[in-house]
């Protein structure tokens, strides 16, 4: 058994590693090869208790059985491990509609804070027990002298339900070593997956930090867990001076108006958007995308927020805003210099025409830090074409 045990624990080792380095989870590579779990103890099915998750192999009861299964496993004293049993209908009545998969149930612990277990099933097996009499028929005289159907020797045959074939003591043996062993794997497996998400974590946090975008990251609990250095030069703080989102709040000219939006993602769920100012000599609008980051339990696991510098495209809108009104108000002097030729008409409709497109393409062009200057730019330029017009009109109407 022990040397079946050693080979056993070499190969799974070897194939639970790789897989964590390939594919990130070891579970579903333990569950690849039934035969490598099943055959070794004879058993028709076997389940995976971890991190909350079930995984199955063979055949086995569905899944709110083995969860109630395993309630039934946690309760027992640990002090005899590995759990066993061949006859589960008996050691806990309630599970008895479990017995036709689960009869036998042998179930070793994997983690001593968590309820964590890998269980090995037998199927129910009926047996036909000989007894020397019915076990059942009453006696008919207690006189040890006299010949009674009880203390005859005729065979008595009963078929026994909700059993299943005992386990051994050495398939005991080899349940506690895969026990034991996978115990190491899994600590190998997690230190593999430690320097995995270190490897990328420390990517994750050189491609974040060095964006362009404002970016804060915190917990569930508004703490910070990471502000990158275009958000720090943005705030003109250190990551030490903003260790939650309530001192991120205090960035803002509406500091409790912002510190509301932050409680309503952990009261809500939902994300947000809008726009605050950031205090100083000079206020800077900033469009701001807050996300929440569920985890698998339906808790928040933390927020993501981004922020943009809208003071550029603030002065665009502006510009823009600015250019029409001069085109609106030149629109009628152009026309008046026009009056009365239809070609004047086209060429004053030109004008117009051409300051709008150019508007229009340079707004749309994105290309916000330029974008102000330029139309300040056309705006000069057509008031140039407006006052050369109009000289123009003048000369021709002396």
């Amino acid at each position: 058994a022990h040397a079946q045990v050693a080979l056993m624990v070499r190969r799974l080792e070897q194939r639970l590693v790789e897989a964590t380095s390939t594919e990130g989870d070891w579970r579903y590579a333990m569950f690849r090869s039934p035969r490598t779990l099943l055959q070794p103890l004879e058993a028709t099915g076997a389940a995976l208790f971890h991190d909350g998750e079930v995984l199955t192999t063979g055949e086995v009861p569905s899944t709110p059985e083995l969860r109630a299964l395993l309630d039934f496993v946690k309760q027992q004293p640990h002090g005899e491990e590995p759990y066993a049993c061949s006859a589960l209908g008996k050691a806990e009545p309630t599970l008895e509609g479990l017995t036709p998969l689960a009869s036998g149930v042998l179930a070793v612990r994997l983690s001593s804070t968590r309820p964590d277990y890998l269980m090995w099933f037998r199927k129910e097996q009926l047996l036909t027990v000989t007894w020397a009499g019915d076990p059942a028929k009453p006696m008919v005289a207690n006189n040890p002298m006299e010949l009674s159907p009880r203390r005859s020797f005729a065979a008595w045959s009963e078929l026994v339900r909700g059993t299943a074939l005992p386990w051994s003591g050495s398939e005991l043996a080899l349940a506690r070593a895969i026990g034991a062993s996978l115990i190491d794997i899994i600590v190998q497996v997690n230190a593999v997956r430690l320097l995995i998400a270190e490897h990328q974590l420390s990517k994750v946090r050189g491609t974040v930090g060095s964006s362009n975008e404002a970016v804060i990251v915190t917990d569930g609990y508004q703490r910070t867990l990471f502000a990158n250095d275009a958000f720090l030069r943005l705030s003109g703080r250190t990551r030490e001076a903003l260790p939650d989102l309530a001192a991120v709040a205090g960035l803002f000219t509406q500091p409790q108006a912002a510190q509301r939006v932050f409680d309503a993602l952990v009261s809500d769920g939902q994300p947000w958007r809008g726009e605050f100012e950031m205090a100083g000599t000079r206020p800077t609008p900033l469009s701001v995308r807050a996300e929440v980051v569920p985890a698998r339990d339906g808790s928040v696991l933390g927020f993501i927020l981004m922020f943009d510098d809208l003071t550029e495209s603030k002065r665009a809108l502006r510009a823009r805003e600015h250019l029409e009104a001069s085109l609106s108000q030149a629109a009628p002097s152009l026309a008046a210099f026009g009056s009365g030729s239809r070609e004047n008409d086209e060429l004053v409709s030109a004008i117009l025409a051409s300051a709008s497109l150019a508007a229009m393409d340079i707004a749309d062009g994105n290309m916000a830090p330029t974008v102000a200057p330029m139309l300040e730019e056309l705006e000069v330029s057509t008031r140039r074409a407006t006052t050369l017009y109009g000289r123009i009109r003048g000369f021709t109407q002396r």
